[in-house]
């Protein structure tokens, strides 16, 4: 199995032993000797036939531990060579927040604990999907307590996040923590959760809670717009109600060059701050306070780049709209399927009986299948439909979306595809969105 380890380096070097856990959280016969947990439990699973990646993750409070503060500009370099030549392995330096002591001066990091969630889940992001992680083992035994709960639902996040993305159907998800120890009993680590990550609600995360933060420019303060959150929430509510036009229609008109950049979020995190020293006291201030909630944005942009890449254009092949209702619950998904079903066999109907071009809305689809036979003999055609887009939400709850009045059906080259009619297309995702928003008037 793929196994990455990500270990939240804060506290000091210490060589000591500890008993690792395999997979099931059982621990080992022997203990391993290592500078840190991580490392042991690393080592441990080798010897398991594991293939293993190791991420350490520090940040830039490690300067604290240094006999002499260089530069700021040199600080995440200079981290970096000692954690390497500490641990053997190259760390992750992202950035700090909270106070601490460095002889008699005191070292005040000024920014947020969301500049160092997004930072983490960032990073824990792009080694996911090189290195394809069947399970993601975060080990906190060294990380500061502010810390170690932060990354702990990054990680969590990110690993959900990833399964998603990947469609994955189950991915694991262990958070564990080294107890105390000393030369004579070495430290046992323990579980502190396991979670088989599948089956995602992603609604409980693309929600109104999301929000980036703010950008210090001079003394001004900036608000950094969620730019894309309309969509966000647009294909989430779709996602919990089960409507996989919508979701298709959202996905493939959204501009994510238009959208906040993460990858310029993260730069900025990496480079803007500037130090300033009064009397004993070193404030360290980044350019971005980022909120807690900014990873959920990663989530959903993460989610719009997917969508984007594998839904065809409009029409949409049944076989696109079938694969959207895998993001949704059972429920919504036994609605979608039974409406394609139905279409599917008004369709038959359709090429059966030669009725001539390719283009048809569901509303003259049905009226075909639910015609009597005596008018069927007669050529009798089925009434002239209502050309006015009407959005029933009561109606297209019940439809999932898929609703005869606004749908139309192309039947082209043996495929069956589905699009909204007219102008009924963007009727309905106006809807949808107000709806995302949450304005229910």
């Amino acid at each position: 199995m793929n196994i990455l380890l990500v270990g939240i380096y804060d506290s000091e070097l210490t060589m000591r032993s500890f008993y690792p856990i395999d997979l099931n959280g059982e621990q080992s016969a022997s203990p391993e000797e290592a500078k840190i947990s991580l490392l042991a439990e690393s080592n441990f699973l080798k010897s398991q036939g594991h293939n293993v990646k190791v991420v350490v993750i520090t940040a830039l409070d490690q300067i604290r531990l240094l006999p002499e503060i260089p530069d700021i500009k040199l600080w995440r370099n200079v981290i970096k060579g000692k954690v390497k030549e500490a641990l053997g392995v190259e760390p992750e330096v992202i950035p700090s927040v909270g106070e601490f002591v460095w002889k008699d001066m005191r070292i005040s990091f000024s920014g947020t604990i969301g500049n160092y969630m997004f930072a983490l889940y960032y990073i824990i992001w792009n080694v996911m999907n090189e290195f394809s992680p069947d399970v993601v083992f975060l080990d906190t035994t060294n990380g500061f307590t502010i810390h170690t709960a932060a990354a702990s639902r990054a990680v969590r996040l990110c690993t959900e996040d990833y399964n998603v993305i990947q469609d994955r159907g189950e991915t694991y998800f262990i958070h564990a923590n080294a107890g105390e120890g000393n030369e004579k009993a070495p430290s046992r680590i323990h579980v502190i959760v396991k979670r088989a990550i599948k089956d995602v609600k992603i609604p409980q995360y693309l929600n109104d809670d999301i929000k980036i933060g703010k950008e210090i420019v001079g003394n001004e303060e900036k608000i950094i717009p969620a730019k894309g959150k309309s969509d966000i929430l647009g294909i989430s509510w779709s996602i919990e109600n089960g409507y996989p036009l919508p979701i298709a229609y959202i996905a493939k008109e959204a501009n994510l060059e238009e959208y906040t950049n993460p990858s310029v979020l993260f730069g900025k995190l990496n480079s803007e701050f500037v130090s300033e020293k009064k009397d004993n006291v070193l404030t360290v201030s980044p350019s971005l306070h980022l909120n807690e909630n900014a990873i959920l944005y990663l989530f959903g942009y993460h989610l719009i780049d997917k969508l984007r890449r594998e839904i065809s254009d409009s029409p949409f092949p049944i076989n696109n709209v079938i694969k959207l209702s895998k993001l949704m619950d059972k429920a919504n998904r036994d609605i979608v399927e039974r409406e394609i079903a139905n279409i599917e066999n008004l369709a038959q109907i359709a090429l059966k009986n030669e009725i001539r071009g390719e283009e048809f809305s569901l509303n003259y689809l049905w009226a075909i299948g639910n015609m009597r036979v005596i008018d069927y003999i007669r050529k009798k055609e089925p009434e002239k439909e209502d050309e006015e887009c009407v959005f029933d939400e009561r109606n297209f709850s019940a439809h999932a979306g898929i609703v005869k009045e606004l749908t139309k059906v192309t039947l082209k080259d043996g495929k069956i595809m589905l699009s909204y009619r007219g102008n009924c297309k963007d009727v309905v995702i106006n809807e949808i969105k107000r709806l995302g928003r949450g304005e229910n008037d």
